[in-house]
């Protein structure tokens, strides 16, 4: 059984990132090179595959996408059970950055890592990462 369950996962992980175009590469290098905070973006799926990463080589591509994917699904959960409608975005911040995810689509999120710094203009990434969710969404 978890032999199946091991091919299933790769022959899904391998489609997945056969679908990360050319595109939606650039699309995060954009995003990570016009933010000096924005030290990383992925894009993942709500299976909590990665779709299309731009990461520092000290982040571990599927570990942030499954960790995007839990802080997702608590977040649609929250919102949901508390009244507040369809989820938009999901912010955690610590004590040297933030986590932010919004929407790529119907069955992405993007979610970017920022350095403290940005804290202070978080209204120039949100408006960057939901322009990039934009284009991201016409490539997948």
């Amino acid at each position: 059984m978890y032999t199946k369950l091991q091919q299933k996962h790769q022959r899904v992980k391998l489609t997945l990132m056969l679908s990360s175009s050319p595109e939606i590469e650039a699309i995060l290098e954009e995003l990570t090179k016009s933010l000096d905070d924005v030290e990383a973006a992925v894009v993942v799926g709500i299976d909590g595959l990665p779709i299309a990463a731009n990461l520092p080589e000290e982040f571990d591509e599927t570990l942030v996408a499954a960790m995007s994917a839990a802080l997702l699904t608590v977040g649609e959960r929250a919102a949901s059970d508390l009244g507040k409608g369809d989820l938009h975005q999901v912010f955690a911040q610590g004590a040297t950055g933030a986590i932010i995810m919004v929407a790529a689509g119907q069955d992405a999120v993007l979610m970017a890592s920022t350095t403290i710094s940005a804290v202070t203009g978080l209204g120039l990434v949100f408006i960057k990462m939901e322009q990039a969710a934009a284009k991201i969404s016409k490539h997948l």
